[in-house]
């Protein structure tokens, strides 16, 4: 039963003490679960194998006067039933559910859930940091948002099941909501910072890693910088004050932050490797663009520079890069993001000083030309087979000519995409191979993973120190 897999997921995920929006909504989500799992119906045994006999008359005819019957009580109108289920998380919440059996698309409620799960998997492992107290405190807003999408598909879960719910805390008034209580919780949360942060910021601003000094610094600067409205007046100032004592501490500095910089956090995609290299892999996954164009923040939340955010299906890669590397790892990723080619990948963005850095491209969905000319030409091998099976059909099969100029046609398209760089930006490929020529979802052929020197020469030093 998928749902009881779900459970049992959830249960699994333990979050630590300092996210308390995350251990509110994770009970809601357990609970709603439980009474999903209560209302599916149970599998029913396979029936005995038994050895054939012919039936007789008589027992046809008590299986037609079953059938009527059964198609009566059918057409009769039943009276919804009302169950309550209770599940007590802590101890002093106790969370109760009404549900209603009449009607309801229970499998779509199931799929729904699922999908509420994974996201919750993914809220674990994107703020895995978050035990670091910088990286908690940059990323405050972001998990408010993410949880606050969960809790608006677990109400949909609830309409879609036609399960009439209530919840009942003890100390709260009647009908208290998941919502209540994410901002309840979020308070909570920014109290505890604040008063970290008052105390002394800069034992936290110490106790780093060599890499992490930069990275706390670009996510706390893009927080004041892009979404200061969306975040409480104290806990901008407590990230101000942390800001200037990793500045004081560590040296370092973030004079701007670039325009292709994407934190971590805002991109959500899978752990499923889709390709593993030497230096990094690639997932998909699904990225929010909600940085307004000109750089500031918009006064109402979802206006990004006059539309609404856009919701982008990508490829994620994750390269391990070297600390001497990223100011190398930087400068190609402007250039790749500076460059508008019809023939080549679109980069959306970048973090540069997280580790492991992170590239969020364009998903080629069809992969590399030669694995897509591969299928091709199966797919006109299986309609050769299905014509010479029913010569009276159709035509499906291209001709020789038509073959021909679709091919070339697509290595046309890579080969205008290489002269683009070469004559109009003066720019090698300098890593130009089979699996560099991509083919997205309509057919059209791009280039990708031009430049990326440094990544080359780590991956010659990975390889060379394997054999030596």
């Amino acid at each position: 039963m998928p749902t009881s897999q779900d459970v049992a997921t959830l249960r699994a995920l333990t979050p630590p003490p300092h996210q308390l929006m995350f251990a509110s909504l994770l009970q809601w989500a357990l609970a709603l679960g439980l009474l999903l799992q209560s209302v599916l119906p149970t599998k029913q045994a396979a029936p005995k194998r038994r050895f054939f006999r012919r039936n007789s008359s008589s027992s046809s005819k008590k299986k037609k006067e079953k059938k009527e019957k059964k198609k009566e009580e059918k057409k009769k109108p039943t009276k919804a039933r009302s169950e309550t289920f209770r599940l007590e998380p802590t101890a002093r919440d106790s969370l109760t559910f009404t549900r209603t059996e009449e009607g309801g698309a229970m499998t779509a409620a199931v799929s729904l859930f699922h999908q509420v799960v994974e996201r919750c998997q993914h809220f674990v492992a994107t703020f895995s940091k978050t035990h670091r107290f910088v990286f908690h405190l940059a990323s405050m807003r972001r998990m408010y948002w993410d949880l606050e999408a969960i809790g608006v598909k677990l109400d949909e879960v609830v309409e879609l099941a036609e399960l009439q719910h209530k919840v009942e805390l003890e100390g709260k008034e009647q009908g208290w909501t998941w919502r209540l209580q994410l901002d309840e919780d979020r308070e909570k949360e920014e109290a505890e910072l604040s008063a970290r942060a008052a105390k002394n910021a800069l034992p936290f601003a110490r106790n780093m890693l060599p890499h992490e000094p930069m990275e706390a610094l670009t996510l706390l600067k893009f927080e004041i910088d892009f979404f200061k409205s969306d975040n409480s007046t104290r806990h901008v100032a407590s990230m101000k004050k942390v800001f200037f004592s990793v500045v004081r501490s560590s040296n370092g500095r973030v004079a701007k932050i670039p325009e292709w910089y994407i934190p971590p956090y805002a991109v959500n995609y899978s752990r499923e490797k889709l390709m593993k290299g030497s230096v990094g892999t690639a997932h998909r996954g699904v990225w929010v663009d909600r940085k307004p164009v000109d750089g500031t923040k918009p006064e109402q939340e979802g206006d990004c520079g006059g539309g609404q955010p856009k919701s982008l299906k990508v490829v994620v890669k994750r390269y391990v890069i070297h600390a001497d590397a990223i100011e190398l790892f930087r400068q190609e990723v402007e250039v790749w993001f500076a460059i508008k080619h019809i023939n080549i990948l679109e980069l959306f963005g970048a973090s540069h000083c997280s580790r492991p850095a992170l590239l969020v491209l364009e998903d080629a969905t069809n992969g590399p030309l030669v694995n897509f000319l591969t299928r091709q030409r199966q797919l006109q091998t299986r309609k050769r087979r299905v014509k010479c099976k029913h010569p009276e059909g159709e035509d499906t099969q291209w001709s020789y000519q038509s073959q021909r100029h679709a091919l070339w046609s697509l290595f046309l398209e890579a080969a205008e995409g290489l002269k683009y760089l070469h004559e109009e930006l003066r720019l090698v490929h300098s890593n130009l191979k089979s699996d560099n020529i991509l083919v997205t979802g309509d057919g059209r052929v791009k280039l990708t993973d031009f430049g990326l020197g440094v990544l080359a020469l780590q991956d010659q030093a990975i390889q060379e120190s394997k054999f030596q």
